[in-house]
């Protein structure tokens, strides 16, 4: 039997050392053999010798794999799924380090429908598997497959292929014989060139993912499937390749105006994704035509002009992305149609040049009243335009809302107190604009991530927020926030970042928040190391002058802050809280810093920023037992640049270790990157005055040339919002607006301290245009409605 079901392994049967021998005994002697039918003995011939030839004593779970007794049958081996009379129907065995090729002897399983061997070491896809006419899903994502095979017989019953995440360079013609095929899975391969002709003849094709490849033409051949529903380009060369700049140039590939893409013809389509592709021209109103849409995504192209108003009249729509192009825009009243839309994301259309000129504004203007139609959004995101006004005080009748962002724009006015209505709220992200106000008390207990730093916000932090136990982040940094940190955040178990700095604050860290560093908070702005008795004194941030773009704040918290937080995670604290000139008992100095304190110590000390061009170039450092004040910036009788006299109880909190007395003939250099701000606290009568002037504002690269000169590269650099910017320029001014100083008529002089130079440098958490692929859950047949595709898309917009 087993010869006539497998010939080309019947010379092995007699062969001692071949698996094909090991597994025939052990069918025929330790398993209930004469008990079995025919099909059944050959089932545990296929899957025995599958567990042999793909090292299945090395997998990661081989639980009751080739073990059979009165409990144990096939249905309890590890990823095997069978149907009402013990046939396996299902084989899943994702990520468990099967290796090696799929053996011949699995051809002869005979009722297996669903293939499941994504992120292994398969190596190889054989033709074996198009002759089991059982089996209908084959998911291979993941395997270092190199090829598609050139012969693939007519009578498979194969409906979803699977095979992202590959080597395959090319579509073989022979990819016509899967007649039946409804889903093909190329993404994230290294497919080049134009999309075969030859598949527009796949007629039954309903999902085609083609994203993360190296594709360039204009599609035709997917526009002209009849059933196509789902179509993914996500990050290809669509577009072409331009060779003389912004909007417009010859093209290499294919003519890169979005309007001429023969794919705005296919009606059929639902989910069309064609971000990342140097598309550029104006959104086309072709569009609207596409009535049976879904989802679109256009994001991360060079597409400008205005949003079409008529987009909205989509009435199935219910994802559109739209972010980090080049539109400037209002946000159109007929918004409001889109009755369905759950997702809405257009960030990152603010972008300006090298030297300031202005490319696009981005989304300017008010957020329209008829977004309070949107009963079913649920993301909103917006950071990095020009959005103008308030928020809209009716904001918690969109009581599905989970992620609302609109960092980087020009609110002003308080948080609605609606958005306490939001209980789904996960991901509430305003911080970079002009709003006032106090905080909102009560939030939504799902809240995982809250960041309003850099506003104008008053008032005290609320003690409800305690009761947020998912909360994650939570910022409320340079405002002017007065009051204790509350002692019920010590309940927030899940808290990994906690920002305060550059507030009014006054007590202690509490003991509870405290605590939490050991367990799961990785950045805290606060030194809880010192004694308890030094209580945080009020702080102000520094006063800007804020210009047309919000951007002075975060690029001087996030530039100088929040970079030197990452620099420094070795250190025990962040920022070091000095007591005013009243009250020197509360003073405390970084005494795990001792390359910082040797140097206040020194008499004089030359300062020399040598890895920040951009700032001073030097200052001295002077100690006068006489001062016991925080430090103040004067200028030096010798040079322009200015001096600092440090307080002397500063040596009384060195360890006995490293007291050592001054030394008037050493001139200590100081760290390489020292930045005199925020650690200095800068004295109005100081001359010449210190003003802070940023050379340009954090929002995305500027480029004179928006589109490349040279072939296009994979996962071109299109900076997020959170992209590198240069150090901020700290310039004599001579008749500044605002001085960053606090003035000790109007308060004490209060100082925070880094305990270590921060390196100028605006810091992002992601990468836009780094995929993260996830092998998602696949459906037992046709994956129809891009669900597994959203799935994975979230998690990619959660990467970046």
């Amino acid at each position: 039997m087993l010869k006539r079901a497998s010939p080309k392994s019947a010379e092995r049967l007699h062969r001692e050392r071949a698996y094909q021998y090991k597994v025939m005994m052990w069918v025929y002697y330790e398993t209930d053999y004469d008990n079995y039918t025919d099909e059944e003995r050959l089932q545990l011939w296929a899957l025995g010798c599958f567990f042999e030839a793909t090292l299945g004593v090395d997998w990661d779970d081989n639980t009751n794999w080739v073990v059979i007794s009165q409990n144990t049958t096939v249905c309890d081996w590890y990823g095997l799924s069978c149907n009402e009379i013990g046939m396996v129907t299902r084989i899943e065995l994702p990520q468990n380090h099967v290796q090696r090729n799929i053996p011949v002897e699995f051809k002869v399983l005979p009722s297996l429908q669903y293939l499941g061997l994504a992120q292994n070491s398969i190596g190889r896809l054989d033709s074996i598997l198009f002759e089991m006419y059982t089996l209908e899903v084959i998911d291979l994502d993941g395997n270092g497959i190199e090829t598609i095979p050139e012969e693939i017989p007519i009578r498979n019953q194969v409906k979803e292929l699977y095979l992202a995440g590959n080597r395959i360079r090319e579509i073989p013609e022979s990819i016509l014989m899967l007649s039946k095929l409804e889903v093909l899975w190329l993404w994230t391969n290294l497919l080049e060139d134009t999309l075969p002709e030859f598949m527009s003849r796949m007629s039954n094709l309903v999902e085609l993912d083609l994203e993360d490849n190296f594709l360039s033409g204009d599609l035709w051949p997917a526009a002209e499937m009849q059933s196509l529903q789902h179509l993914y380009v996500f990050d290809n060369i669509m577009g072409g390749e331009s060779t003389s700049g912004f909007l417009g140039g010859n093209t290499t590939y294919a003519d890169g105006d979005l309007e001429s893409s023969p794919v705005l013809k296919c009606s059929s389509l639902k989910s069309l994704d064609m971000s990342t592709n140097y598309w550029y021209g104006t959104i086309p109103t072709k569009l609207t035509t596409m009535s049976n849409m879904e989802e679109l995504y256009l994001e991360d192209n060079e597409l400008s002009g205005i949003i079409p108003p008529e987009i909205f009249n989509l009435r199935n729509l219910h994802t559109l992305f739209l972010g980090t192009n080049y539109l400037s825009s209002l946000l159109p009243s007929e918004i409001g149609n889109a009755r369905s839309l759950k997702s809405f994301h257009a960030e990152n259309n603010y972008r300006e040049m090298d030297n300031g000129r202005l490319i696009s504004k981005g989304i300017y203007g008010q957020l329209p009243a008829t977004m309070l139609n949107l009963k079913q959004l649920e993301e909103l995101v917006l950071d990095n335009n020009y959005v103008e006004g308030t928020l809209m005080a009716e904001l918690g009748t969109l009581e599905h809302l989970s992620r609302l962002r609109l960092v980087l724009n020009m609110l002003e006015g308080p948080i609605p107190s609606s958005i306490q209505n939001l209980a789904k709220l996960k991901d509430l992200q305003l911080w970079g604009n002009y709003m006032i106000g106090t905080l909102p008390n009560n939030l939504s207990l799902e809240l995982e991530r809250l960041q309003l730093h850099d506003n104008s916000f008053v008032g005290t932090i609320p003690t409800q927020w305690g009761r947020c136990r998912n909360l994650a982040v939570l910022d409320v940094s340079y405002n002017d926030l007065t009051g204790p940190i509350p002692t019920e955040f010590g309940n927030l178990a899940n808290l990994t970042e906690f920002y305060t700095e550059y507030n009014v604050l006054y007590g202690f860290m509490p003991e509870e928040v405290c605590l939490l560093r050991s367990e799961s908070l990785d950045e805290l702005s606060a030194n809880c190391d010192v004694p308890r008795e030094n209580t945080l004194r009020p702080t102000r941030r520094p006063t800007l002058n804020p210009t047309r773009r919000p951007t002075l704040r975060p690029t001087w918290s996030e530039g100088l802050v929040r970079h030197y937080r990452t620099l420094q995670k070795e250190q025990p604290a962040d920022l070091l809280i000095t007591s005013s000139p009243s009250d020197t008992a509360g003073t405390s100095l970084p005494t795990e810093s001792p390359s910082l304190l040797p140097t206040l110590l020194g008499s004089p000390a030359t300062i020399s920023p040598t890895g920040s061009p951009s700032l001073l170039p030097s200052i001295q450092v002077q100690v006068d037992p006489t001062i016991t004040s925080s430090p103040t910036l004067t200028p030096s009788d010798s040079s322009d640049s200015p001096v600092t006299n440090f307080p002397t109880v500063a040596h009384s909190l060195l360890p006995s270790s490293q007291q050592t007395e001054p030394d008037p003939t050493q001139n200590p250099t100081f760290l390489p990157s020292f930045v005199p701000s925020p650690a200095l606290s800068l004295s109005p009568s100081s001359n010449p005055s210190m003003s802070i002037k940023p050379t340009r504002s954090p929002t995305l690269e500027p480029t004179s040339s928006h589109r490349p000169s040279v072939a296009p590269t994979k996962n071109p650099s299109k900076s997020p919002i959170n992209s590198p910017t240069e150090s901020p320029t700290f310039t004599p001014s001579a008749n500044p607006t605002k001085n960053p100083t606090t003035s000790p008529t109007d308060k004490p002089s209060v100082s925070i301290i880094p305990s270590a130079a921060p390196t100028v440098e605006y810091s992002s958490n992601n990468e836009t245009n780094k995929k993260t692929h996830t092998t998602t859950n696949k459906k037992s047949f046709a994956n129809l409605g891009g669900e597994a595709y959203s799935a994975r898309r979230h998690l990619v917009e959660q990467a970046r």
